[in-house]
């Protein structure tokens, strides 16, 4: 028998998902365990958010996610409308189709320092003005293909594909397909607008005038960001999709 640890929100219907796991046809098909560490594969029962923290949390397992929708857009999620047919999934478990992913590693240096600190992000990297500046002014360029772009503006997102869907799409940032060997870059509130799809390579930004601030997938993980490199790493994320799921079709009609 299958082992699965479940993480949920606390919305009625991630709660229902949650009674679906106690009935009598998911039961005897799958064990839900209380610890991470022995389970065969993740469920995420909500929207983006909740897979996004569980792939922080639990990640370093190496096992597959399956992302139950429970939210509105669910970009990165399958949408099961009954326990029933979340049964036929599990029984079939090995006819999912399952998308590795990578993640993107951030080499950040602060103002005052030359300590290199390191951060790794599924989705982007956010780096904004710091809350009280009006906005910060650099240049960001890549490693190839890719010259050298000055900016002036609230900030700069660098995105994976899996994250196109995310901030840089709610920014007006370009779509790209899961597990395309390329980035998405968008300025945001800049004077001059920055929108660019490039192939995965060493990005770097450096800030020349005012503070700013570095998130990895919408979390702070540093303050007075002076410079920073952005690029593909080995770690990497899989993600299970039920069979003839076709998982891109709501990312291309947002």
């Amino acid at each position: 028998m299958k082992q699965a640890f479940l993480l949920t929100n606390q919305d009625k219907r991630s709660q229902e998902i949650n009674k679906w796991f106690k009935g009598k046809g998911l039961a005897g098909l799958v064990k839900l365990v209380n610890k991470p560490a022995p389970a065969d594969f993740f469920v995420a029962a909500g929207g983006d958010g909740t897979l996004l923290r569980a792939i922080s949390l639990f990640r370093k397992y190496n096992k597959p996610f399956f992302g139950i929708n429970c939210g509105t857009s669910g970009f990165l999620l399958n949408q099961i409308d009954s326990a029933e047919e979340l049964a036929e999934v599990f029984l079939n478990f090995s006819l999912c189709k399952l998308i590795k992913l990578n993640m993107l590693q951030g080499d950040f240096i602060a103002a005052g320092s030359s300590q290199v600190k390191s951060f790794y992000a599924f989705n982007d990297f956010y780096i904004k003005a710091t809350q009280g500046n009006e906005r910060i002014i650099g240049t960001i360029r890549g490693d190839k293909n890719f010259p050298k772009h000055e900016f002036d503006g609230d900030g700069i997102i660098i995105s994976t594909p899996q994250g196109s869907t995310a901030y840089n799409y709610a920014a007006g940032g370009a779509i790209i397909s899961l597990g395309a060997n390329q980035l998405a870059i968008k300025s945001v509130c800049a004077k001059k607008s920055l929108r660019a799809v490039v192939p995965d390579q060493g990005i770097t930004v450096e800030i020349e005038r005012g503070q700013a601030t570095a998130y990895a997938d919408h979390g702070k993980i540093l303050t007075k960001v002076k410079k920073f490199k952005v690029k593909p790493s080995r770690e990497a994320v899989k993600l299970a999709f039920k069979p003839g799921y076709d998982f891109e079709l709501k990312r291309w009609h947002v």
